[in-house]
């Protein structure tokens, strides 16, 4: 992509339990999302999320939405705001770290790229 081409910019929050964002369940192809002023997406032609960045500095209780997670592909995520769960296998172990990270007064810079075999919405990596 060019770096002449600017993507339109949604700005939102993502609710909370009994209020989730609906804007945010579909996605638009070619945006890019600030969310909570603090979770940066951006979609491509699909609307799937092709990368994430965020800055992590404070644990929160994070709430799940019954049906989204299981709309999403199961546990498949870019990046979530809650580091309280219990993540499995490497991604959890890493999660832990950032969590511990925090606690100890430091903020973590994640950024994720995300790739895609053909037109599928679940990442392949």
């Amino acid at each position: 992509m060019s770096s002449e081409f600017q993507l339109p910019v949604v700005r939102t929050q993502s609710g909370g339990k009994g209020g989730w964002n609906k804007e945010l369940y579909t996605p638009k192809p070619n945006t890019t999302y600030i969310v909570d002023n603090k979770f940066v997406y951006h979609t491509d032609d699909l609307g799937r999320v092709r990368d994430s960045s965020a800055k992590l500095d404070e644990l929160v209780a994070g709430a799940r939405h019954p049906g989204q997670q299981t709309k999403a592909g199961g546990d498949d995520r870019a990046m979530k705001a809650s580091l309280n769960g219990g993540g499995k296998g490497q991604y959890g172990d890493m999660e832990r770290e950032w969590a511990d990270a925090i606690r100890q007064g430091k903020s973590v810079e994640v950024s994720v790229k995300v790739n895609y075999d053909g037109a599928s919405l679940r990442p392949s990596s």
